[in-house]
């Protein structure tokens, strides 16, 4: 594995995960989740609201322990993250992660193989 001393991309956030403001909302609303089991909680509306449908895929995740505040608070993790410039960034072979004193490459990540393919 070739070892490489320079930080990630210049002008991607580098901030520790554990320091983002989301994370920090997350943690907090995590103190006191969403609770599927209390009487109307799980319902018909529920299950059609938290759906994401993409490239052929259904994911319903309704049935976890979420609600609009957590779907807010990760959407705007992901931005303070710069998820989506990342993401392309790998793609395009660029060094991102540097784990226990090496670097992963983009062919190592295949789960982001084709994403967005049909956009």
């Amino acid at each position: 594995m070739v070892m490489l001393k320079e930080p990630p991309h210049k002008n991607l956030n580098t901030t520790s995960f554990m320091d983002y403001p989301a994370v920090k909302k997350l943690q907090a609303l995590a103190k006191h989740p969403f609770d599927l089991t209390k009487e109307g909680n799980l319902t018909p509306q529920r299950l059609s609201t938290f759906v994401a449908n993409a490239c052929g895929y259904r994911l319903l995740y309704g049935t976890e322990r979420i609600n609009e505040e957590v779907m807010h608070a990760l959407v705007e993790l992901a931005h303070e993250a710069k998820v989506h410039a990342k993401m392309e960034s790998m793609q395009a072979g660029e060094v991102l992660n540097f784990i226990e004193g090496g670097i992963i490459y983009f062919f190592e990540h295949v789960t982001t193989i084709g994403y967005f393919a049909n956009s």
